[in-house]
């Protein structure tokens, strides 16, 4: 897709030497992995290392001929890092898929679902429980096809591709919303049902690290929420940092590390952004949501993009107390798009959007970060707390069950 875009975006008004990826959720998610994935001199070829995850043992460089120029920015709205185990892991997605078709007494199965039409094929896109793990009534998982470590193109988990360095150095913004978890966890009313739905969702998890995941989140320290159970807060507020929050944080400190050629040789970590979006609105409130998953799309790509004229939240439209910040809140985004900088065309009288940070500590993680905090009342910059940090190490020391 991007070699498409790079042939044919000048016929578009576009230039191939100037391409942004951005993307939301899913899509931020999928921007993180771009900036793994093997291109060029930046790719597998020059490190011939696949990692501990993977199932190739090429080590020809299978990288892209064009290099990292196929794009020169990314944007990651809501980063997203659901369980991507490695492929081995996942053969029992296909055998089920067979059984379910009857391909598997085909003699040759994979041809056998090539011809099935889609209206076979569809009834059958539903989620099931992961190996060794309860299905209904406890919540199936909520992402059931997922990223997979293959070796080749995704050749570790990200945490540790980041962690080594292994990413395309362009800059980059990355942020979330406040309450990322609101949108997916489970109405749970006990810590066992909050445990039950973290190992539901990242089936690697032990007893004893479930357990080490609720003395994190202890119901006794969170805000009750309207309309929920007394435990929803903290299985929220866990899996939305593990899942979106903690992440991000993560890929933005990766490059304020110390280089580590010859991957993120040239990166400059003054170059790299970050955001919390906590915009609030009075329905949100009233259903205990808080300032839930990709609530900032409606500011950066218009309360009328995602459902049409007229189709976006009340509060983003006049006089509705977010109106006022859908412009600066765009010129950022465009500022970014087309100088790599969100300052450079900045809406007048928005505040300038300071960088990550720099470490001066080779390992660490997510301390000294910076980043910009939209708000209704106006845009500030604020560090990232201790609080938060701290939580966001110990959910990096549970990447080996967590496979992200």
């Amino acid at each position: 897709m991007l070699r498409w875009v790079r042939q044919h975006i000048a016929q578009f008004g576009g230039d191939p030497e100037h391409v942004v990826i951005t993307g939301t959720s899913a899509g931020a998610g999928s921007v993180a992995l771009h900036l793994l994935m093997a291109y060029g001199e930046h790719g597998q070829g020059s490190y011939g290392s696949y990692g501990s995850y993977g199932n190739s043992t090429s080590t020809g460089d299978a990288g892209d001929t064009v290099g990292s120029s196929l794009f020169v920015g990314g944007v990651g709205e809501s980063v997203f890092f659901p369980w991507q185990p490695p492929l081995r892991d996942l053969e029992w997605q296909y055998d089920l898929i067979l059984n379910q078709t009857g391909c598997d007494s085909d003699a040759d199965p994979l041809s056998c679902l090539r011809g099935l039409d889609t209206a076979t094929l569809q009834p059958l896109n539903t989620r099931s429980p992961f190996p060794g793990r309860p299905g209904l009534p406890t919540p199936l998982p909520l992402f059931y096809w997922t990223p997979c470590v293959d070796g080749d193109l995704l050749r570790d988990l990200p945490y540790v591709l980041f962690d080594r360095g292994e990413y395309i150095p362009v800059p980059v913004i990355m942020g979330t919303t406040t309450n990322e978890g609101a949108s997916f966890a489970s109405n749970t009313s006990t810590s066992e049902e909050f445990g039950t739905f973290m190992q539901n969702n990242y089936p690697k998890l032990t007893d004893s690290q479930t357990s080490d995941i609720i003395a994190q989140y202890p119901q006794a320290l969170q805000v009750p929420l309207p309309q929920h159970a007394s435990w929803f807060p903290s299985t929220a507020a866990a899996y939305g940092e593990t899942t979106f929050i903690c992440p991000a944080n993560y890929i933005l400190a990766s490059y304020t590390r110390p280089p580590i050629p010859p991957f993120n040789a040239g990166v400059n970590s003054n170059r790299i952004w970050g955001y919390r979006y906590d915009v609030t609105d009075p329905t949100n409130t009233a259903k205990g949501v808080g300032v839930p998953h990709i609530w900032e799309s409606w500011a950066v790509y218009g309360p009328d993009a995602i459902n049409g004229i007229g189709g976006g939240p009340a509060s983003y439209y006049d006089p509705g107390i977010s109106a006022g910040l859908v412009k600066p809140v765009q010129d950022y985004w465009i500022s970014f798009v087309k100088t790599l900088d969100p300052n450079t065309e900045r809406a007048v009288g928005s505040p300038a959007w300071e960088a990550w940070g720099t470490s001066d500590e080779a390992n660490s993680t997510n301390n000294d970060g910076q980043r910009l905090l939209f708000q209704n009342e106006g845009f500030t910059m604020e560090p990232v707390s201790a609080d938060l940090a701290g939580r966001c190490d110990f959910w990096r020391g549970l990447v080996p069950a967590t496979q992200q």
